[in-house]
C-alpha cells in the first residue's frame, strides 16, 4: 500500500475510532460516571470494564479481539515478537526496567511497598486515593492557566503539537536531520510510514543532510548546506539556499530568490513572476506573489510559570498524603515514586540516586523549581495512564534521562518554562514543549515533537518520528465555562 493511501486510510480509522471512544466532561468532578471517565488515548468501554486496547491481550486493538498463544498485544496489534526495548512476558509486552510484575526479567514481581526502576526491585513511595476519583484512570485533566484561561489537557496538545518540529524563532541542526510519523494506536513505530510536518516561524537552517518525510514551512529562510529531501510541500516565506541536491515531491512556494545546485519539484514551482528559474525542474511553473504565514501557533504557548503557581495550594497532594517537598526530605534515598490520578505539586530537588516515576491515572504533575538528578531519571505513564508535567524551571539528569515510553508517546506531555539543554543521553518518547530555547548537544531520537518558543538548535544528528496520536485521540468533549471551545467563534 502506498505511504500516502495508508497515511488517510490511518487518519479516518482514528477519527471513526474516536467516535466510537465514550467522551466525558472536561471536570474535575470525583462524581463523573463510569464511561465518562474511560476516554482519551487508547482506552475504551468493553465488557463493561474501561480497557486498554493498546496492550489488553484480549481486547487487542478493539474489543473482543483476542489475541493467539504465543501473542501478545502491543500498539494494538497481536505479535509474536516484542519491539522498542520490550520482553514478551505471558500474553505482554512489558518493559521489565519499570514492570512491577516482571521487574529485570519475565515472572520476577516485586514485593509490598516496593517498585521497579531499572530492573530492581526498590523501596516504593506509592500513593493511591480512596475517593473512586480514579475509576477509569480518573477525570479530563483541566490545566488551570491564569494568563490565557482554562484548558482541557486533550485540547492544549492538540492546538500546540501539531507539527514534529516547531519554533518560535529559527532553528539551526548542525547534524543530520530527518523526520516522519505514525499512529501509536494502530501498530509500532516503522520508518517513514506516516507523515512528520515540520514549521518554523523564522529561519530554518541546515548543515547536514536533511530528510523531511512530510511538508515543511517556514516564514523565514531555508538554507540547506547538504542535501535536502521533501516528501510534500514546501512553503519558504523568504530565499530558498540549497548547496547540495534539492527535491520536493509535492509543490514549492518560494516567496523569495532560489539558488540551488539541483533543485526538482515533483509539483507546482510557486514564485513570484520574474523569478529566475531556468536551471530547476518542476511540474509547472506558477507565477504569483507568495505568502507564508507563520506555522506555529506560538500565541497559544501556556504560561507554564502561572500554571504552576496556581496549583501551588489548590491541588490532591492532600487527598493521598503527598508532601510538597518529598523530593527534598528524600533526596539521598528516594528511588521510586508512584502517583495516582489527579494534580500534584511538587518543590524541586537535587537526588542523588536514580528515579523512576510512574502515573497510573490521568495526571499532571507541577514542580516549582529545577529536578535534577545525579543518576538516572525516568518519568513515565503506565500503560493506559496519561502525563501532563509542567515545570517551572530546568529538567536534567547526569544519567540517562527518560521521558515517557516509545509505545504510547502521546500520552506524555512536557512543559518547561525555562532554557532546556540537553547535553547526556536522553530519550525523549513524547512531546516536548519550551518556552524558551531548545538546546540538543548529541545525538537524539524523538517518538513525539519539539516546540520551542525561542531558538530551536541541534548539534547531533536528530530524528523525529511525530506521533498523529497526540492529535487524533481527543480527550472528553470540553464543557462550556471550563474548557471553551476553540471552533465556537468560527
Amino acid at each position: 500500500m502506498l505511504k500516502s493511501q495508508y497515511w488517510k486510510i490511518s487518519i479516518l480509522f482514528a477519527a471513526l475510532t474516536t467516535l466510537l471512544l465514550m467522551t466525558a466532561a472536561c471536570s474535575d468532578d470525583p462524581d463523573d460516571g463510569f464511561e465518562d471517565q474511560c476516554s482519551g488515548p487508547y482506552t475504551v468501554v468493553c465488557d463493561d470494564q474501561c480497557i486498554t486496547t493498546q496492550t489488553n491481550p484480549d481486547h487487542c486493538g478493539s474489543c473482543g479481539t483476542t489475541c493467539g498463544d504465543g501473542e501478545a498485544c502491543f500498539s494494538g496489534q497481536c505479535v509474536d515478537t516484542c519491539s522498542a526495548g520490550l520482553q514478551m512476558c505471558g500474553r505482554n509486552c512489558v518493559d521489565v526496567d519499570t514492570d512491577p510484575d516482571h521487574c529485570g526479567q519475565c515472572e520476577s514481581p516485586c514485593g509490598d511497598q516496593q517498585g521497579c526502576s531499572l530492573g530492581v526491585c526498590v523501596e516504593s513511595m506509592a500513593f493511591d486515593r480512596d475517593d473512586n476519583l480514579c475509576l477509569s484512570g480518573g477525570p479530563a485533566i483541566v490545566i488551570e492557566d491564569p494568563t490565557s484561561g482554562d484548558r482541557c489537557s486533550g485540547q492544549l496538545r492538540q492546538e500546540l503539537f501539531s507539527h514534529a518540529l516547531c519554533s518560535c524563532d529559527r532553528a539551526v541542526f548542525e547534524g543530520d536531520i530527518h523526520t516522519d510519523g505514525f499512529d501509536s494506536a494502530l501498530g509500532p513505530y516503522e520508518p517513514d510510514l506516516l507523515l512528520g510536518p515540520v514549521g518554523m516561524n523564522d529561519h530554518l537552517d541546515m548543515e547536514g543532510n536533511a530528510t523531511f518525510d512530510g511538508s515543511v514551512t517556514t516564514a523565514g529562510r531555508l538554507e540547506a548546506d547538504e542535501d535536502l529531501s521533501i516528501t510534500q510541500d514546501l512553503s519558504v516565506g523568504e530565499n530558498l539556499l540549497v548547496s547540495g541536491v534539492a527535491t520536493v515531491d509535492g509543490d514549492a512556494a518560494i516567496a523569495d530568490g532560489i539558488s540551488a545546485s539541483t533543485l526538482t519539484v515533483g509539483g507546482s514551482l510557486i514564485v513570484p513572476e520574474g523569478t529566475d528559474v531556468e536551471d530547476y525542474s518542476y511540474g509547472q511553473l506558477v507565477e504569483e506573489d507568495v505568502t507564508v504565514d507563520p506555522p506555529c501557533p506560538c500565541d497559544s504557548i501556556p504560561d507554564i510559570a502561572a500554571i504552576v503557581s496556581a496549583r501551588r495550594d489548590k491541588n490532591d497532594n492532600d487527598h493521598i498524603n503527598l508532601e510538597a517537598n518529598i523530593l527534598t526530605t528524600h533526596y539521598d534515598s528516594i528511588q521510586h515514586l508512584a502517583l495516582p490520578c489527579g494534580h500534584f505539586f511538587l518543590n524541586g530537588s537535587d537526588i542523588e540516586t536514580d528515579l523512576t516515576i510512574v502515573v497510573h491515572g490521568r495526571t499532571a504533575i507541577y514542580v516549582d523549581d529545577t529536578f535534577t538528578t545525579s543518576g538516572d531519571l525516568r518519568i513515565l505513564p503506565a500503560p493506559g495512564a496519561e502525563l501532563d508535567l509542567f515545570i517551572d524551571g530546568q529538567i536534567t539528569a547526569e544519567g540517562t534521562l527518560t521521558l515517557g515510553s516509545p509505545n504510547y508517546p502521546a500520552a506524555t506531555r512536557i512543559y518547561i518554562d525555562d532554557q532546556i539543554s540537553f547535553e547526556g543521553d536522553v530519550q525523549l518518547n513524547g512531546y516536548l514543549l519550551g518556552e524558551d530555547h531548545i538546546t540538543l548537544e548529541g545525538d537524539l531520537e524523538v517518538f513525539g515533537g519539539l516546540f520551542a518558543g525561542n531558538l530551536l538548535s541541534a548539534e547531533g544528528n536528530t530524528s523525529v518520528h511525530y506521533d498523529h496520536q497526540v492529535r487524533e485521540a481527543t480527550d472528553p468533549e470540553v464543557t462550556a465555562g471550563t474548557c471553551p471551545d476553540p471552533d465556537a467563534d468560527d
